[in-house]
């Protein structure tokens, strides 16, 4: 089904949680995008942390040249925060090591297979967050988590990174500019910016806000395909301004007003790409292969 529709944004997130980085070009890899949150930061539990428990972890910028992100073999990046040195976080390929030390994390209901990223990083994050016994990990090259979902077809055939649970989420300008519109005069930082909902992919032209509440199967580009399963369920994150670390009401007090579906609110689509590989790109068409009435 032709469109007008085209991706205005990419954004990719190394560490879980932290500041996204707006790029022009992302490649595929079988998780979703390449370097995409395939880092997190634990509990010394071994229990994920994100914004919803550490706000100020919106703060961490991750300082990396695009043409890494367009690498698999390793990751240089600098991280920064308010009041904090500049540390410098490098990941490499290693060559497979059954044996090579690693540590089980717990994301969700999901267990993890990952490797520790190292003391000095650790105590970054616990010093800038004041959350002692955290650890920083990477999920190993050799764990598969795989989907576990009735929405997706052939889930056991897909992988997923350290994402809550899809590969790729998928927003439109169209629907945030209709929520703002929404969201009450006065509201502090209103118009709330795209990055509370912190999407992969970010796509305008649409006819109608919510319109793609109907899509189920989508081609951005020349050939990369992907299926359209489910909206994304949101929590109290987006209420985090993602600039000052401030927790307020908004977006999900207007939310639940205007896009509760049963027990859940919803923002943006989660998608699963049908093939490996691929590159996108800012500019893309977007291509409407199925679509029914939301």
């Amino acid at each position: 089904m032709a469109s007008g529709i085209k991706v205005s944004g990419l954004f990719i997130y190394p560490i879980k949680s932290c500041k996204g980085i707006p790029v022009e070009r992302a490649a595929l890899a079988p998780q979703g995008l390449l370097h995409d949150r395939m880092i997190m930061l634990v509990d010394e539990k071994g229990k994920f942390l994100s914004q919803r428990k550490a706000p100020r972890m919106a703060l961490i910028e991750v300082d990396v040249d695009a043409a890494l992100l367009m690498r698999p073999e390793k990751l240089e990046c600098i991280l920064r925060a308010p009041g904090m040195d500049a540390f410098p976080l490098r990941w490499e390929r290693d060559a497979y090591d059954a044996y090579k030390p690693h540590s089980v994390a717990q994301i969700w209901k999901d267990q993890v297979h990952t490797e520790d990223m190292g003391d000095a990083a650790a105590e970054w994050f616990a010093m800038f967050l004041g959350i002692s016994g955290c650890r920083l990990v990477r999920l190993r090259e050799d764990w598969n988590r795989t989907l576990e979902d009735g929405f997706v077809e052939n889930p056991a055939a897909h992988v997923v990174s350290l994402a809550d649970g899809y590969p790729l989420l998928l927003t439109s300008e169209e629907s945030m500019k209709d929520l703002n519109e929404k969201i009450p005069a006065g509201t502090p930082g209103r118009p709330l910016h795209m990055d509370r909902f912190r999407p992969n992919v970010v796509v305008c032209g649409l006819e109608r806000a919510w319109q793609e509440d109907g899509w189920r199967r989508i081609r951005i580009g020349a050939d990369v395909v992907f299926q359209v399963p489910k909206p994304c369920a949101r929590c109290k994150l987006p209420n985090t301004d993602q600039t000052t670390a401030m927790v307020g009401t908004e977006p999900l007090k207007t939310l639940l007003k205007e896009r509760k579906f049963g027990a859940e609110v919803m923002f943006g689509q989660n998608l699963v790409h049908e093939t490996n590989a691929g590159i996108l790109e800012v500019g893309a068409m977007v291509e409407i292969l199925e679509e029914v009435s939301p």
